[in-house]
């Protein structure tokens, strides 16, 4: 039966380079030779000592510990996959090749660190979306009971004004945004703006310069998503029913032979009246349209600029390898979060058309009191 043992060997000091872990097999004495005896085979599993002060450091020691961590964020789905024990995120970031019992321990504190890190993230995520659901499902039933009391109060005079198919309007559509719709764009929002504001913060510190210059354009861009004249279209566009617009559908419904009896001017009318509404319609999903093609040629340019800066740094040789593979991740990583951003911003803007539909049939005038208004004229 095979046995294993280990020691050390490599020289007497006590450092990191001057010690070597090697694996010694003991034959059995059942062995072929005769006389039971001890076959070593040193099997150095690092470079010589001499090789030691020459091998590059990419990230200093004092930032390893914080990149380590730093460096979850990027490699959490083979945390997940493979096991915290399999990664080995301090030798990532530092590029040591060692492997001695310190640097073991090492490695297992943050794998396990790591762990930590990914289940409190996930539970971040789910906090914040059970928060802005929350919240916004107690501000649809406010809006909810505050529509149903209003309409109540109402005078008859203002029902009979409004088409039944604007209230009921209300209280299907406009009411499924506020309640379930709108908590999406919002949660996009604050992922996209603190993911982007993290990755920024990375750039501008182990750039310098180049990185401030990399937050600048994307805060110029985040800013003109919203200054754009473009993008101020959506705000302008009113997408509610109007009553001549239900007053033409119910008059439609009547009968094609009712028209016609009034002759070819009316059907011309009809066709024109018709035409508009489906213009009208037609302008918010291509405006949308337009500005998704906007954002994303904005996006390109914004992500070849930035590719452009990292091949001058690279050129000059002022960026590490290590580096050039983090700051390819945060581009990357800004230029998804930036088009969730703007898609967030956009959804919103759409969805204010609701709540705004909604505030007109909050705080309508209540009916006025018989007995007050008889007592008076008595």
């Amino acid at each position: 039966m095979d046995r294993y043992g280990t020691f050390d060997g490599g020289g007497e000091g006590t450092s990191v380079g001057s010690s070597a872990r090697c694996r010694v097999r003991r034959r059995s004495s059942s062995s072929s030779h005769s006389g039971a005896q001890v076959n070593a085979a040193f099997i150095p599993e690092y470079p010589p000592n001499a090789s030691v002060d020459l091998r590059p450091c990419l990230v200093n020691e004092a930032s390893a510990s914080w990149l380590s961590r730093l460096g979850f964020l990027f490699v959490e789905p083979l945390v997940a996959l493979g096991g915290a024990r399999r990664l080995r995120l301090q030798d990532l970031w530092t590029l040591e090749p060692e492997n001695t019992s310190e640097q073991a321990e090492r490695r297992f504190r943050a794998a396990y660190t790591a762990t930590g890190d990914l289940m409190a993230a996930i539970l971040r995520t789910e906090w914040r979306a059970i928060v802005y659901s929350g919240g916004l499902g107690l501000r649809a039933k406010s809006t909810f009971s505050d529509v149903t009391q209003s309409l109540l109060r109402a005078p008859m005079s203002v029902l009979y004004q409004t088409p039944i198919g604007e209230i009921l309007a209300r209280y299907s559509t406009d009411m499924q945004v506020i309640d379930g719709l709108m908590s999406f764009p919002l949660v996009f929002l604050f992922r996209s703006t603190v993911s982007i504001a993290a990755a920024l913060g990375i750039m501008c510190y182990l750039l310098g310069v180049t990185g401030a210059v990399f937050a600048a354009l994307t805060a110029y861009m985040c800013i003109g998503m919203v200054d754009k004249r473009l993008f101020a279209q959506v705000y302008s566009l009113r997408a509610e029913l109007e009553a001549a617009d239900l007053n033409f559908v119910s008059e439609t419904l009547d009968g094609a032979a009712v028209i016609r009896s009034f002759g070819a001017d009316q059907v011309e009318r009809v066709c024109l009246h018709h035409g508009k509404m489906v213009d009208d319609r037609s302008r918010i999903a291509t405006v949308v349209e337009v500005f998704t093609h906007w954002l994303y040629i904005r996006c390109s340019l914004l992500v070849a600029v930035f590719l452009f800066c990292l091949a001058l740094l690279l050129a000059h040789g002022g960026l590490q390898a290590s580096t050039l593979g983090l700051m390819l991740h945060c581009i990357y990583s800004i230029q998804r979060d930036f088009v969730s951003f703007s898609v967030g911003i956009l959804n919103s803007s759409v969805n204010m058309f609701s709540i705004a539909n909604l505030k007109k049939f909050q705080h309508i005038p209540p009916e006025e009191n018989i007995e007050q208004k008889g007592s008076s004229n008595a």
